[in-house]
């Protein structure tokens, strides 16, 4: 798609699915909320803990902090190998409890001051279903999160009780719609459709090799999630931003400087892209 030539203040912004570049789409979102009036923020897996923290005006700087926390040691993935409760090899408790650290145990959908929206599987009915601030208010953020993070084989796959009573569950959006790139098509503005490409990797990449379950899991998933990259916006008047991966974002033992890395190479890229348009004066 062309580069628009002009690009509004006014925007939303679709966040991909992202693994352990969680920490490059946070500082790529940072990086845009500071230039742009964004009205609404759309999000899958690890895009929607970006998003989500945005729509509650959670400070960039936290949620920086929060996620060097979590991605040192492989506090992410609480790993309990080979227990297969709910088809996931890890515990799946850090997720939720990140979340409502950020905005609480309570807080719903409809509680976000802009609109929200979170894609996630529904293995019920075998297709991708948003839960939104305004489609699904009563959702509560802790059971979207967890769900459209829940990294088949990896995490257990989750109910949202708090909007399906009947304990269905839920997996990672990511299999189905990996970009949350059209849900903003019916509105009045464009959005910026964050995309993470390939980059110098910082450290290379481990072989996936047998006898490591978890890895070979995770690896599976990102390939068949790769096909989940057709929701694309039908709109012309939208941009992408290309953010590049640094090291591999199938591991989730991350040092704070490598985490620190990916963030600025988030910000970076995003500024770079932005740097054409006219931009939010600085607040006084």
């Amino acid at each position: 798609m062309p580069r628009p030539k002009t690009f509004p203040i006014e925007c939303y912004v679709s966040l991909p699915g992202g693994a352990g570049h969680v920490s490059t789409l946070a500082g790529a979102a940072a990086g845009i909320a500071a230039r742009r009036k964004v009205l609404g923020w759309s999000g899958v897996s690890a895009g929607f803990l970006v998003a989500m923290a945005h729509a509650f005006g959670v400070p960039p700087s936290t949620l920086r902090r929060l996620l060097i926390h979590v991605m040192q040691d492989n506090r992410l993935l609480d790993v309990a190998p080979l227990e297969l409760g709910d088809m996931g090899l890890c515990g799946g408790h850090i997720i939720p409890r990140l979340i409502k650290e950020l905005v609480g145990e309570k807080t719903t959908m409809g509680d976000s001051p802009v609109p929200l929206m979170a894609a996630v599987g529904d293995l019920t009915d075998k297709k991708v279903r948003y839960f939104s601030k305004h489609e699904t208010p009563h959702a509560l953020v802790w059971e979207v999160g967890a769900a459209t993070s829940a990294f088949p084989f990896v995490f257990p796959q989750v109910p949202i009780t708090s909007v399906f009573p009947d304990r269905r569950l839920f997996t990672d959006g990511g299999t189905c719609d990996n970009t949350t790139d059209a849900v903003w098509d019916e509105e009045r503005v464009p959005r910026i459709a964050v995309r993470l490409v390939e980059g110098a990797p910082v450290t290379p990449s481990k072989p996936v090799v047998a006898g490591d379950p978890l890895r070979q899991s995770l690896a599976l998933v990102a390939c068949l999630t790769s096909a989940a990259e057709r929701y694309i916006s039908k709109r012309d008047d939208g941009l992408i931003i290309d953010v590049k991966k640094i090291g591999d974002g199938m591991d989730f033992s991350v040092p704070e400087k490598e985490t620190r890395a990916r963030w600025v190479q988030g910000w970076s890229d995003a500024t770079t892209a932005l740097k054409p348009y006219a931009s939010l004066q600085p607040s006084t």
